[in-house]
């Protein structure tokens, strides 16, 4: 099996450039495709010598072939984000369009002191190409090189030796502000994320917040509703936290609740399973595809278990010997009149009477489920406001 490449923080940048290059590269070579047949027209009716005919006849048929080649190429580079075909589709297209454009500048250059196509080729590369600093220093000295050649074989006068120097100037220049702009935009860009990621994660255990699980679930929740899929919330609470904060100083309650935060992302381990801390000591799974109420009880237990076996003293005055939670589920095969808010307090008041019946154990519906088994509960009782 081909290893994936280990792509490091500081190429971070330098990966933006290629995928960007990758779309403009199939831009490119799509306008060259279309457009080479008419510019090759146009530039037969210029009253050039036979030999000329034959070459400009030669080049842009051959330039026309290599332009769809690159077009399917930087495509299917593009679609596959193959970091090796971007990389090689990017530059050495531009290194032909580079030397196509020369080559066909001196031509006219030499039949008719017409430098469009040379202005025309410096544009394409400087401006369409995004450029890292050391891709465009090497592009410069190929310029330069062949400037020098260009001027010094062709014996340009001095008017417009001063106007291509200006020119290669202006688009180096112009390369450097659209790269620089670049540059900031994927900083901004970045910024944003983290932002985002920051406002959607719960600083002290790395999970997701209230915002980040609602928007996390919220397209799950859609898909239930289509579906008919059973989704089911379990709602959890640290016992007597604030005795256990009390008693031990809330540096260590910060360590408790990292704990129980890990202990509840190892059991709710399936990909499809969100896991988030919605409270000071509450923490929430939402399951989209619980398949039954059994499969939610099964997870609620192993959450419990997991939480349990951790073995975290509790505060001595507390009747439990280790830190456990109380558990309240709830499920629902969604329709339109249904809600998140809705199931959140099914599962809510659930957990209110998993607390009120001796807590390290689980409520989901009318039972209660712990270690002598399930029994039947009252819920006629409402349920305390918190």
């Amino acid at each position: 099996m081909k290893e994936k490449k280990v792509i490091s923080l500081e190429d971070k940048m330098w990966i933006r450039l290629l995928s960007e290059n990758i779309r403009r590269v199939v831009y490119t070579s799509m306008i060259l495709v279309i457009g080479l047949p008419a510019l090759f027209l146009v530039y037969m009716l210029f009253p050039v010598s036979e030999g000329v005919r034959l070459i400009f006849q030669g080049a842009f048929i051959s330039f026309e072939i290599v332009s769809i080649a690159f077009l399917i190429l930087s495509s299917k580079a593009m679609m596959k984000r193959d970091y090796d075909m971007t990389f090689f589709a990017v530059y050495s297209f531009w290194g032909f369009v580079e030397f196509f454009g020369f080559l066909i500048a001196s031509i006219l250059y030499f039949e008719q002191q017409d430098l469009t196509v040379y202005y025309l080729t410096l544009a394409a590369i400087t401006i369409i190409a995004l450029m890292n600093t050391k891709i465009m220093w090497i592009y410069v000295g190929f310029e330069m090189v062949f400037t020098v050649i260009l001027m010094y074989v062709m014996q340009m006068p001095p008017h417009q030796i001063v106007g291509v120097g200006m020119a290669n100037g202006m688009f180096v220049l112009l390369s450097r502000v659209l790269y620089n702009s670049q540059v900031s935009s994927h900083s901004m860009e970045q910024q944003v994320r983290s932002m985002e990621k920051d406002s959607e994660e719960d600083p002290l255990t790395g999970m997701l917040n209230r915002r980040g699980l609602e928007h996390k679930i919220r397209s799950s929740w859609d898909q239930a509703v289509r579906n008919k899929h059973i989704v089911a919330v379990i709602m959890m609470d640290i016992d007597n936290f604030k005795k256990y904060n009390d008693t031990f100083g809330h540096p260590q309650g910060d360590e408790c609740l990292k704990r129980v935060s890990a202990a509840v992302k190892k059991a709710a381990s399936r990909s499809t399973d969100v896991a988030a801390r919605v409270g000071g000591e509450e923490f929430l799974v939402f399951i989209p595809e619980a398949g039954s109420e059994v499969e939610a009880l099964k997870l609620a237990e192993k959450i419990r278990k997991t939480v349990e076996g951790l073995k975290i003293p509790h505060a001595p005055t507390v009747s439990n010997e280790f830190v456990t939670i109380s558990v309240g589920v709830a499920y629902v095969v969604p329709d339109e009149s249904d809600t998140l808010q809705k199931l959140y307090g099914e599962a809510d008041k659930a957990l209110y009477y998993a607390k009120r019946n001796g807590r390290n154990c689980i409520v989901c519906g009318k039972y209660l489920y712990n270690r002598e088994g399930a029994h039947q509960i009252n819920t006629k009782e409402a349920p305390e406001s918190k």
